[in-house]
């Protein structure tokens, strides 16, 4: 079974987890929800990069390293095509470890 959830963003901290064209496409949608956004991610595509330059979302050029990337999120996206990357995010949100 799936439920809608509709969750509000606007102002709040979203991070997401992985630079690729995935990523971009959530970014954007949560970018136009009014969201706080940091992309976490070695690089990033023309799009994330198109958002970066406008100083709409922030960049982190580097890997996910832990629960402190996730402070004060209230609502994290993974899509680093890493299987293992994203699990080990997953893991973190999961348990409860970023709040």
């Amino acid at each position: 079974m799936a439920l809608p959830v509709a969750l509000g963003l606007p102002g709040r901290r979203v991070v997401a987890v992985g630079g690729g064209p995935v990523s971009a496409r959530r970014v954007m949608a949560f970018v136009e929800e009014g969201a706080i956004v940091t992309v976490i991610a070695p690089w990033i595509c023309e799009d994330l990069t198109d958002l970066v330059t406008t100083g709409e979302i922030a960049w982190l050029e580097r890997d996910y390293v832990g629960v402190s990337d996730l402070d004060g999120a209230r609502l994290v996206h993974t899509a680093t095509g890493e299987a293992a990357a994203d699990d080990r995010v997953r893991c973190v949100v999961l348990t409860g470890a970023g709040r």
